[in-house]
């Protein structure tokens, strides 16, 4: 009896000495493989005081006035824009990239995730590239397509040899296929950009390993 209580109280030690440390690593790194542009925005929000908070607000094209009011009510000369899980469509948007323009303040990100813009959406999102240099530019789960990714590739590359955006998120637009990857690897060695995350998106098991292989920036 003392011999198993010995065991099992052994057992134990080893458990808390390597099983809880185990664990606490499999926590850091599950942590790590789910960052994204929320946690930016929410890192940003105890720094600075130029972001236009308006996630998860139920705001359709009909809203983007109050939208725009609310960016130009920010005294910053760059903002940051935290907009995902609303209902924009291009209409929205194309209404704020004019407004934004027109104006004097400079874009630093953007989080559109969730919203149906599509990729005519992205065409009017590249007009900002003009002026501005991207921390980043969230676009996941928007309906982008095949098309959307070239046209936002062709965008990109105007700046060469820099890229307009430092990380780009286009994960869990399922119409994002196999085809893209010929499109994405133009993206390769262009300078400041140092993250395109791909994940849950329709690519094989093959295109994600010829990513991988070509650039670590990919994320798949």
């Amino acid at each position: 009896m003392h011999t198993f209580m010995a065991i099992v109280c052994f057992g134990l030690l080893i458990w808390m000495a390597f099983g809880a440390k185990t664990s606490t690593l499999i926590d850091q790194a599950t942590k790590l493989e789910h960052e994204n542009a929320d946690k930016i925005e929410d890192e940003m929000d105890h720094l600075m005081d130029d972001i236009v908070r308006l996630r998860e607000m139920n705001l359709t094209d009909a809203h983007t006035d109050f939208i725009i009011r609310t960016m130009q009510s920010c005294e910053a000369d760059v903002l940051y824009f935290a907009l995902g899980d609303n209902k924009l469509t291009y209409v929205g948007v194309k209404k704020l990239v004019e407004a934004i323009k027109k104006g004097k303040q400079g874009v630093r990100g953007l989080n559109l995730n969730g919203n149906p813009v599509g990729d005519v959406g992205v065409q009017y999102i590249l007009k900002l590239f003009d002026n501005n240099i991207f921390e980043y530019l969230s676009i996941e789960d928007i309906g982008l397509t095949d098309n959307g990714v070239k046209e936002l590739v062709d965008g990109i590359l105007q700046s060469k040899p820099s890229s307009p955006v430092k990380m780009l998120f286009i994960g869990n637009n399922k119409r994002i296929t196999d085809h893209s990857v010929k499109q994405l690897l133009r993206l390769v060695g262009l300078n400041q950009l140092v993250k395109i995350d791909i994940v849950g998106c329709s690519l094989s098991d093959e295109a994600k390993k010829q990513l991988e292989q070509e650039s670590p920036i990919f994320f798949v």
